[in-house]
């Protein structure tokens, strides 16, 4: 792109300028092209105080302010300048206010003002279509616009697969935690069946161990049941051999005719106690009473 801003020299202005003022002027461009921009400023500055409303001196002061890299205040004078009635002026104003909006313009978000400088080449080339310079600025401009489009397109096209990337990797940890929690689930119903198992298996192992302690007991009690009655059946047992040797003795006695009182009187008590426990034997093996008759006949 060329970055030259043009200059409207002495010959533009001698017809518009006071005496004096085309001197200022000239010494001035002498000044910018040897890169002395504030003494051309100042000669300029006292070129416009001679002729205020010159278009000239706008856009001299305009490239002042140009190649000290201050676009906007330049900007600002080349809209000035353009509105003379000169197609010289305006054809360069035109072109140096592309330029500035050229500079103006950064990164991503230049293609506005960059499509405004496209404008600006263009209208500069209304007045002047063979400005050669104004023709390649141009073009250069709109493929840069056609450059951060494409940049734009390739940024948006990373950021929707990063964000693409994003959303799946969230997915995919979203899925992750769902399962985890599933599984986390799963092993708690797992652990609750699981008590609940062993909670029904030890309520039936102590009911077994009831039921052990109840057919142990009753066994037991079967059993006390049982000698007790061996030891009656052995008293029983003892006390009628007794008799039978109280009998033996008092038969023998008797066909002796020895017997006494005192012996009669403890065989009539055994006979009596012996009779007590039959009964008392009979009760616990027969719970009902005997209702039959017997026959006397």
């Amino acid at each position: 792109m060329k970055d030259r801003v043009k200059i409207i020299g002495l010959m533009l202005l001698s017809l518009a300028l006071v005496a004096g003022a085309g001197t200022d002027v000239e010494e001035g461009n002498k000044l910018y092209h040897d890169g002395k921009y504030g003494e051309a400023m100042a000669k300029y500055s006292e070129a416009q105080a001679a002729a205020p409303e010159a278009p000239g001196i706008y856009f001299d002061i305009g490239n002042v302010y140009y190649m000290q890299e201050d676009y906007g205040k330049a900007l600002d004078l080349y809209k000035k300048a353009a509105a003379a009635e000169d197609p010289a002026i305006e054809s360069s104003a035109y072109y140096n206010m592309g330029n500035a909006k050229y500079r103006l313009g950064k990164g991503e978000s230049s293609i506005p003002i960059y499509e405004e400088a496209i404008g600006n080449y263009s209208r500069a080339l209304t007045f002047n279509p063979g400005d050669v310079d104004a023709k390649n600025n141009l073009e250069y401009v709109r493929r840069e616009i056609e450059k951060l489009k494409n940049q734009q397109q390739q940024q948006q096209q990373k950021q929707d697969e990063e964000k693409k990337e994003e959303d799946q990797e969230k997915e995919k940890k979203e899925e992750k935690e769902k399962d985890k929690e599933e599984e986390q689930e799963k092993e708690k119903k797992e652990e609750k069946e699981k008590d609940k198992e062993e909670e029904q298996e030890q309520g039936k192992k102590e009911e077994d161990e009831k039921d052990k302690d109840k057919g142990e007991e009753q066994e037991k009690k079967e059993e006390d049941e049982k000698d007790k009655g061996k030891e009656q059946e052995r008293e029983q047992e003892q006390k009628e051999d007794e008799k039978k040797d109280q009998q033996q003795q008092q038969d023998e006695r008797q066909e002796q005719g020895e017997i006494s009182e005192e012996e009669a009187a403890r065989f009539l008590d055994s006979h009596d106690e012996e009779e007590r426990m039959r009964r008392e034997m009979k009760r616990r093996k027969v719970p009902a009473a005997d209702t039959r008759v017997e026959k006397d006949w």
